[in-house]
């Protein structure tokens, strides 16, 4: 499979548990975990948004939200400049809940 094509679905339940119709905006970030594939994390960001999604939700309303993270949200830029997906552990992160996948 290439990196073009692989794409990793996040699904989480959201519940509006407020007293009025409302929006929200449902953020996933991925760690790329930059120390443990060797490279410096100091010039790596700590996590970073990699799907979004708005939904209105009615009072007392539950909704199952799909995010869709493409391969290339899974790259890192090198030193020199140059975009690399790098193999090993992910960690995605929606509000609260974490997921950890090893991707090859």
């Amino acid at each position: 499979m290439t990196l073009q094509k692989l794409v990793v679905t996040l699904e989480v339940n959201v519940k509006n548990s407020g007293e009025y119709d409302g929006e929200e905006v449902i953020l996933a970030y991925v760690d790329k975990c930059p120390a443990e594939k060797g490279i410096d994390a100091d010039n790596q960001p700590i996590k970073s948004l990699c799907a979004f999604k708005r939904i209105a939700l009615k009072k007392g309303e539950s909704k199952k939200v799909s995010l869709d993270i493409t391969g290339y949200s899974l790259t890192t830029v090198l030193d020199d400049g140059t975009r690399t997906f790098l193999p090993g552990k992910y960690i995605f992160t929606v509000a609260d809940k974490k997921l950890e996948l090893e991707v090859k």
